[in-house]
Formats: C-alpha cells, structure tokens, sequence
C-alpha cells in the first residue's frame, strides 16, 4: 500500500487483521493449521467480512498442537490447501495494512507460506499490537513509575485493559481480539496518523 509523503490519519486506512494458528515455532518446518482476519474500517471492526480456514497440511502435525488450538486431524484432512487458502488470504491482505499481535511470529509463517506456494509475497505494511503494547508500557512508566506494566500476552493484556476473554488458540477468535485491543491502544496512545503506529 503506497502513501503518499504526508502520513494519512489512521482512521482513514484500511486494516486486515491476522491471526495464524501454526504446528510449532519454527516456519521453516512447522504448518500453518489455520488463519483468521478481520477487517477493520473507518475504525470499526467489520465482523460481517470475517474471514476464517482450517489449512491443510503434507507434513505430521503434533497431537499436542491439535488439542491446544482445538482441531481434529480429520477436519485438517478435509480442508483447503496451502495454496487454496493463501489465494484468499492474499485478496484479503494485498491493500490493507496488517496487523498482528507479535509479527516476529506471523510474519516468518506468513512469508514461508507465500515462498512454498511459488507466489511473490504483498509489501506489507505491519502495525503490530504486542509493540503498541511496549509504547505503551514506556510512555506510562514515565508518568506513573508504581503502576505495573502491561502484559504483553493478548489475553493478559485484554484482562488488564478491562476487556472480556476471549476463546484464545482459535485463529478468527484471535483475530477479533487482536483487533479490539488495537482499537483500544490507538485511543490510550492518543494516534492521530498511521505513522504512529507503525
């Protein structure tokens, strides 16, 4: 997405925010099990164009990454391919701005998926909320150096700020809460401009 010199107000950028349930840590072996989004416009969450898949996978995948994110290997047996699913992860992410909740790692899984599958990977740009999160944590000390630092784990976060839990390990479900607390933490970072959260 190209911007032009002076930074647009953040409200008027369009947001697709991803979460990625994957088979381990390591993109360079480990699956992607499953992807949520869901858009954000105008500064408001758009539910009705949520996007969630179960991912096919070639290689074996734990049983212990099943029962955390709550998936039986015959759905993943049923579900679309990696290639399948990416074409319409891309359609969802090639205009918007992303946003995840710790690019260092959706952003590996994202990159590996595109490089797999022969397809040229979107120039992203990544608002990331775990780093809005840090901002936060430091502006605050200055002013209130006894109150305790945010967490930076999304559901421990969400509990500090006041919002609900959320079913969490579950890709669309992540998603939606990585987009609440984005909302929540362009207000308490006062951002005018997407450079701000960038």
């Amino acid at each position: 997405m190209k911007f032009p010199w002076r930074s647009p107000p953040w409200r008027e950028v369009d947001y697709s925010v991803l979460d990625l349930e994957t088979g381990g840590l390591n993109a360079k072996s480990d699956p992607i099990l499953s992807a949520g989004i869901v858009p954000i416009r105008r500064g408001v969450i758009m539910l009705g164009e949520s996007f969630y898949t179960l991912i096919a996978s070639d290689r074996e995948v734990s049983l212990d990454s099943l029962l955390v994110h709550h998936i039986l290997q015959r759905d993943l047996l049923a579900a679309p391919s990696l290639d399948e699913a990416l074409e319409r992860i891309d359609s969802r992410l090639r205009n918007d701005v992303l946003v995840v909740h710790h690019s260092p790692l959706d952003i590996p899984f994202l990159k590996t998926a595109y490089r797999n599958s022969g397809r040229r990977p979107p120039r992203l740009r990544v608002v990331d909320t775990m780093q809005l999160l840090q901002r936060f944590n430091r502006r605050h000390s200055t002013h209130h150096s006894n109150e305790s630092e945010v967490p930076l784990r999304l559901g421990e976060a969400r509990a500090h700020f006041g919002l609900p839990a959320h079913e969490e390990h579950h890709a669309l479900a992540d998603a939606i809460a990585t987009a609440e607390l984005f909302l929540l933490l362009t207000h308490r970072l006062e951002a005018r401009t997407l450079r701000q959260l960038l």
